[in-house]
């Protein structure tokens, strides 16, 4: 069973050990069906997007986000792997790693406190077309990563999640190439031990920065929320320009692994696809960049998403063929 608490379909790992039971029975929730994304209010009412709200993903579109000099981020010990332990879990909405032990922080940039990561997890889509939560000028990237990072003067994600900008969440795009990304091998050659929800696997030691773009200087910065259940609204969101490339048959790894879904005829859990939530209303919010960009450049990063989707169209029909 998922937790309330679950940040992105990624926290219940995280916090399981210290939530009280009370809070780990929390209603059932999915991504489709009767207790899918648009039901989600049901039973959490927070996830109602309303006039007022601030719930994530949204689309972050380039014309329209404001300039702000945030000055670069502080990466603490994301190029150390000597003395951080990480588990790679399935908790039957995502691929989670948690950090067991060892200390990974972000500081700078524009936050109001010091963070400490928690976790990473990923966002998919069933065909590479779609699967981030964040668009980018309207266009969706195949694959999301989250880090979740909670306030370093609370305790555990749980008790930070209920409080203002408690949390900070880093989300990089994934982009397809034509060859294989190593650098994420200690994530995909290991996706084949947590095939079914529950399964856990502890990772070798790996080094965060790895996984990362080599640029890390162009982010889009806004306040929303949890992009799951219960949607709370205490997430300083930082989105980053650039993207992490990953080969077709690498991403088909994460379409293999199975979520909570089971299905009604046979009882087996069902592939995990499409683990994201539709973009919501960025009402009166404002998305700050803290890099200038022309608007001619802009529309050119999304004449060039609507290329890269035209042709991953025709892939698949010639595959189909």
């Amino acid at each position: 069973m998922s937790l309330a608490l679950c940040l992105c379909t990624e926290v219940s790992v995280c916090v399981l050990r210290s939530l009280p039971v009370s809070l780990v029975t929390k209603p059932y929730w999915t991504y489709e069906g009767p207790k899918g994304v648009n039901f989600w209010y049901q039973d959490y009412p927070k996830c109602e997007s309303t006039a007022n709200s601030a719930q994530s993903p949204i689309n972050i579109v380039d014309t329209e986000a404001t300039y702000q000099n945030l000055q670069p981020i502080v990466f603490a010990g994301y190029s150390e792997s000597q003395g951080i332990e990480w588990e790679l879990s399935n908790n039957g909405h995502s691929v989670v790693a948690s950090v067991i032990s060892g200390e990974l922080l972000i500081f700078g940039g524009g936050f109001s406190d010091n963070y400490e990561a928690a976790q990473f997890h990923f966002h998919w889509g069933a065909s590479s077309g779609q699967g981030s939560e964040h668009l980018i000028n309207g266009g969706a990237y195949p694959l999301e990563l989250h880090i979740v990072h909670r306030g370093a003067n609370y305790k555990s994600v749980s008790e930070a999640a209920v409080q203002p900008n408690g949390l900070a969440v880093l989300g990089f795009m994934f982009e397809i190439s034509p060859i294989d990304n190593s650098n994420l091998d200690p994530i995909i050659n290991n996706l084949a031990n947590i095939v079914n929800p529950g399964d856990k696997k502890a990772l070798p030691p790996v080094t965060l920065r790895d996984f990362l773009p080599r640029s890390l200087t162009d982010f889009y910065r806004y306040s929303g929320s949890l992009t799951t259940p219960g949607c709370y609204e205490s997430v300083t969101w930082t989105v980053f320009r650039n993207t992490i490339p990953i080969s077709e048959s690498q991403l088909q790894k994460f379409r293999q692994v199975k979520s909570n879904d089971r299905n009604q005829t046979t009882n087996e859990y069902m592939p995990m696809v499409n683990n994201f939530r539709p973009v919501q209303p960025i009402n009166s919010r404002v998305v700050f960049a803290n890099f200038k960009l022309t608007p001619d450049a802009a529309v050119g990063l999304r004449g060039n998403l609507v290329i890269c989707s035209l042709c991953l169209l025709v892939l698949s029909i010639f595959s189909a063929v």
